[in-house]
């Protein structure tokens, strides 16, 4: 398997857009994710209306940033699902984004059929799962998915707790995987993982490289430091 991309999420109202194009130059294979409630609402780790136009700004001057929304919480997912385009049409400045990421899925073998997916071609959609059973579903249901559409594998639900094992992901289905990836474990868990050696996979990371629940950015470039060798 190969690493093609490391996703840090969680970079909200107190990290500097700048410092993220910083690091983006130095590490051409890094993401960045976003936390996003539709509606307004406000949460940890959730930048600001103020501070998503600041970093429209920076996206704009800076071609091939890597940004993903990550949109939280079953509002926000039922949205999307019933086809709303309040992601699109609303002040979230979607253009910016390359990939949308939608959390909390027990199945997708249904998901994947949802009519804004249709819609956003040019957009790739992420569906979080928090269980082996639910990846499994979603390897079994591939000839549902769009051509679009990848998956997440995140036991620990954000919370950065490495699961017991990583399931073996399939060569038709583009895989991320998150759960206690931090500085200094990089190396195992891309060992781990890249021993199935089907296809590119990515690492998703958020609590792991944050102090004082601040995303860390001398954190976050340690771990790029460690997946660089991995990324071919």
């Amino acid at each position: 398997m190969i690493l093609d991309r490391v996703t840090i999420t969680g970079a909200d109202d107190r990290t500097d857009p700048v410092e993220l194009v910083r690091l983006s130059r130095r590490y051409p294979f890094l993401e960045w994710g976003i936390l996003i409630s539709l509606g307004g609402a406000r949460a940890p780790r959730h930048p600001g209306p103020e501070w998503r136009h600041r970093l429209a700004k920076v996206a704009a001057a800076t071609p091939g940033l890597r940004l993903s929304a990550h949109l939280e919480g079953s509002l926000s997912r039922r949205a999307m699902l019933e086809g709303s385009e309040e992601f699109f049409t609303g002040p979230y400045h979607a253009g910016i984004f390359k990939r949308i990421q939608l959390n909390g899925f027990s199945s997708v073998a249904k998901t994947a059929r949802c009519p804004v997916i249709g819609r956003h071609p040019t957009h790739s959609f992420i569906f979080q799962v928090e269980s082996e059973e639910a990846y499994a579903a979603a390897q079994r249901h591939g000839t549902s998915r769009a051509s679009n559409v990848g998956v997440l594998f995140d036991k620990s639900a954000g919370k950065g707790e490495t699961p017991e094992r990583w399931p073996e992901p399939r060569i038709d289905l583009y895989t991320g995987f998150a759960g206690g990836i931090a500085p200094g474990k990089v190396d195992a868990v891309c060992a781990a993982i890249e021993r199935y050696r089907f296809a590119p996979f990515w690492i998703d990371m958020e609590a792991n490289v944050r102090t004082g629940d601040v995303l860390d950015l001398a954190k976050v470039e340690r771990v790029l430091e460690e997946a660089r060798r991995w990324v071919r």
